[in-house]
């Protein structure tokens, strides 16, 4: 019965599986068709997780959410003001502050020379002379106080070749360099220290004391902080010139300026019969040769490295020192040995 339905229908009988064979006019599939990308399963829900808490380090403290937000463009060269600024998304976290010192030994330097001064009013005023602010302080005043001459150093007054530092004449001498010393001390103290900067100042200011005993007039009488000023600009230009690399750009730009002040300064005073050009070159002669030799104090982006006996700086100030006291003792002991 059922061979007759078979031979009466058009329907073929079904193959049975093992009899099966691929369709040979059937494409392959193509292993560089565009795939859709598999969707990500949604993360469990943290009741635990708050804000950016597992994005920082476990040590870091928590962010204060009441804090001011930090300055937008900090002022660097701004004295005596704290900065507070977020690290980047690595520290995230972290807070790190930088505090501009005020250049404190620059203050006491001024300090000082200002108090010399007023010494100065006083004893003119003792002795019966009247202080004039167009003529100054008298010459024999100024010798009293330590100012330097070539004869008073020569037969054994060593010790006015730092005394001179800290007289002036007038008070558009003491004006002048009282902003320089300002402008430059406080610019040095920031960039290599107050120990090297008070290092600069004084052996750079007895070099330019020494420029002037050997070179200078015999009967001049030398005064004012001017060798010393110049020593810190000179100190200066040794030290960005050996450390341009390490300031980059912006300290190459602040090392042409202070050359360009030199040539200046220098083409300017040399038309004041009064100044004293032999201690502003020995100034400036002797803090160069310390400022190359310093090692680096503080780069941008660094911090402070702290003080410490490092031979790298105190030998050439030392070395420094010796070569000077050897030019003052070969100047003195002639003098004194024959009884002058």
């Amino acid at each position: 019965m059922s061979i007759s339905e078979n031979e009466g229908s058009n329907t073929p009988p079904p193959v049975p599986d093992e009899f099966r064979r691929e369709n040979p006019y059937q494409r392959p599939p193509n292993p560089y068709a565009f795939q859709p990308p598999a969707q990500e399963q949604p993360k469990p829900f943290n009741p635990y997780k708050i804000g950016l808490a597992e994005t920082r380090r476990p040590d870091a403290p928590s962010p204060n959410p009441y804090a001011p937000p930090p300055p937008a463009n900090p002022n660097p060269y701004e004295q005596g003001t704290q900065y507070t600024y977020q690290t980047p998304p690595a520290n995230r976290g972290a807070v790190q502050t930088i505090v501009r010192p005020r250049p404190t030994t620059t203050l006491v330097l001024l300090g000082s020379i200002l108090l010399v001064f007023v010494f100065q009013l006083v004893r003119e005023s003792s002795i019966g002379n009247v202080f004039s602010l167009s003529e100054g302080f008298s010459i024999q005043n100024l010798l009293d106080l330590g100012g330097l001459q070539k004869d008073l150093v020569q037969d054994g007054e060593w010790w006015r070749l730092i005394s001179s530092m800290f007289l002036h004449a007038s008070f558009i001498h003491i004006l002048f360099n009282g902003l320089a010393l300002y402008q430059l001390g406080g610019m040095t103290q920031r960039l290599i220290g107050p120990a090297r900067m008070l290092v600069i100042y004084f052996l750079g200011g007895i070099a330019g004391g020494l420029f002037t005993i050997y070179l200078g007039n015999s009967e001049a009488v030398s005064i004012g902080a001017s060798g010393a000023i110049f020593a810190l600009l000179g100190g200066l230009i040794g030290y960005l010139f050996r450390h341009r690399l390490a300031y980059g750009p912006a300290g190459r730009a602040q090392l042409n300026s202070l050359l360009f002040n030199v040539v200046l300064n220098f083409v300017i005073l040399s038309f004041i019969p009064q100044v004293n050009s032999l201690a502003h070159l020995g100034g400036l002669v002797g803090g160069a040769v310390l400022g190359y030799l310093l090692p680096l104090y503080r780069a941008p982006g660094r911090e402070k490295v702290p003080f410490k006996f490092d031979w790298q700086v105190w030998l050439p100030s030392l070395v420094m020192l010796g070569v000077e006291i050897a030019l003052i003792a070969v100047y003195i002991v002639p003098s004194v040995s024959s009884g002058r």
